[in-house]
Protein backbone atom coordinates (compact mmCIF):
# COMPACT_ATOMS: atom_id res chain seq x y z
CA UNK A 1 0.00 0.00 0.00
CA UNK A 2 2.64 2.47 0.98
CA UNK A 3 4.35 1.73 -2.24
CA UNK A 4 1.43 2.33 -4.49
CA UNK A 5 0.83 5.70 -2.08
CA UNK A 6 4.11 6.30 -3.02
CA UNK A 7 4.05 5.90 -7.37
CA UNK A 8 0.37 7.90 -6.97
CA UNK A 9 2.03 10.64 -5.64
CA UNK A 10 5.12 10.76 -7.50
CA UNK A 11 2.95 10.40 -10.96
CA UNK A 12 0.68 13.20 -9.48
CA UNK A 13 3.69 15.38 -8.89
CA UNK A 14 5.44 14.90 -12.18
CA UNK A 15 1.77 15.71 -13.93
CA UNK A 16 1.11 19.07 -12.36
CA UNK A 17 5.23 19.68 -13.28
CA UNK A 18 4.42 19.04 -16.58
CA UNK A 19 1.17 21.51 -17.04
CA UNK A 20 3.34 24.24 -15.16
CA UNK A 21 5.92 24.42 -16.95
CA UNK A 22 5.94 27.24 -19.67
CA UNK A 23 7.65 30.27 -21.02
CA UNK A 24 8.42 33.47 -19.69
CA UNK A 25 5.74 35.35 -22.12
CA UNK A 26 3.14 33.06 -20.13
CA UNK A 27 1.50 34.08 -16.94
CA UNK A 28 3.54 34.19 -13.69
CA UNK A 29 0.27 32.98 -11.95
CA UNK A 30 -1.65 29.51 -12.59
CA UNK A 31 -4.36 27.28 -11.09
CA UNK A 32 -2.19 23.66 -10.03
CA UNK A 33 -4.07 20.72 -9.74
CA UNK A 34 -3.37 16.99 -8.12
CA UNK A 35 -5.12 13.84 -7.47
CA UNK A 36 -5.13 11.75 -4.28
CA UNK A 37 -6.90 8.30 -3.60
CA UNK A 38 -7.41 6.88 -0.26
CA UNK A 39 -9.59 4.23 1.87
CA UNK A 40 -12.06 7.76 2.96
CA UNK A 41 -12.30 11.25 2.26
CA UNK A 42 -10.23 12.53 4.51
CA UNK A 43 -7.25 9.96 3.45
CA UNK A 44 -7.82 11.08 -0.25
CA UNK A 45 -7.63 15.22 0.64
CA UNK A 46 -4.40 14.79 2.56
CA UNK A 47 -2.59 12.61 -0.19
CA UNK A 48 -4.03 14.83 -2.80
CA UNK A 49 -3.16 18.61 -0.51
CA UNK A 50 0.55 16.53 -0.13
CA UNK A 51 0.67 16.24 -4.01
CA UNK A 52 -0.21 19.53 -4.26
CA UNK A 53 2.17 20.66 -2.36
CA UNK A 54 4.80 18.74 -3.70
CA UNK A 55 4.06 19.77 -7.49
CA UNK A 56 4.06 23.38 -6.64
CA UNK A 57 7.62 23.41 -4.47
CA UNK A 58 8.70 21.13 -7.72
CA UNK A 59 8.09 23.74 -9.97
CA UNK A 60 10.04 26.97 -8.02
CA UNK A 61 6.22 28.26 -7.30
CA UNK A 62 4.66 29.57 -4.04
CA UNK A 63 0.84 28.50 -3.38
CA UNK A 64 -1.21 31.89 -2.91
CA UNK A 65 -5.04 31.58 -1.58
CA UNK A 66 -6.89 28.81 0.04
CA UNK A 67 -6.65 24.75 -1.40
CA UNK A 68 -10.32 23.82 -3.01
CA UNK A 69 -10.89 20.12 -2.52
CA UNK A 70 -13.23 17.73 -5.35
CA UNK A 71 -13.91 14.32 -4.02
CA UNK A 72 -15.94 11.47 -5.46
CA UNK A 73 -18.16 8.59 -3.61
CA UNK A 74 -17.25 8.43 0.13
CA UNK A 75 -15.21 4.78 0.12
CA UNK A 76 -11.97 4.55 -1.94
CA UNK A 77 -12.29 8.07 -2.66
CA UNK A 78 -10.43 10.03 -5.11
CA UNK A 79 -9.89 13.90 -4.62
CA UNK A 80 -8.40 16.26 -6.78
CA UNK A 81 -7.16 19.33 -5.23
CA UNK A 82 -6.53 22.93 -6.81
CA UNK A 83 -4.56 25.88 -5.38
CA UNK A 84 -3.08 29.17 -7.57
CA UNK A 85 0.48 29.20 -7.36
CA UNK A 86 2.70 31.89 -8.55
CA UNK A 87 5.84 31.92 -9.59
Amino acid sequence: MKKLVRVAVGGCALAALALLTGTQAEAKCSRTKAAGWGVDKMMAMGMAKMSLDTSIALSGAKPKGKVQYKCTTPMFTECTASQRACS
